[in-house]
């Protein structure tokens, strides 16, 4: 579940629960889960999971970025391969 612009964090949990879900699993779309993953999502004060469980949701979270995925690293390969091809001389 993606938080959509102009759509707060109470409205998103709402939704998930008019449609019947008891459990929740949190995801970083982010590189490297640091500390804005351990405050804004993880932590145990104002963030997701919090709000989540304080609504009687059950959360698991997912503690790795992105770039723990050898799928995600070919991705960026690919794309910074793709992208020094254009420059001459490289």
């Amino acid at each position: 579940m993606i938080e959509a612009e102009g759509v707060d964090r109470e409205t998103v949990i709402q939704n998930v629960q008019a449609q019947g879900f008891k459990q929740v699993r949190l995801v970083p779309f982010m590189l490297v889960a640091g500390v804005h993953f351990e405050e804004d999502l993880a932590g145990s004060e104002d963030s997701w999971k919090a709000a989540c469980e304080a609504r009687g949701l059950q959360v698991s979270l997912e503690r790795q970025g992105l770039a723990s995925r050898s799928e995600i690293i070919e991705i960026f390969g690919r794309h910074i391969r793709s992208a020094l091809a254009v420059i001459p001389g490289i």
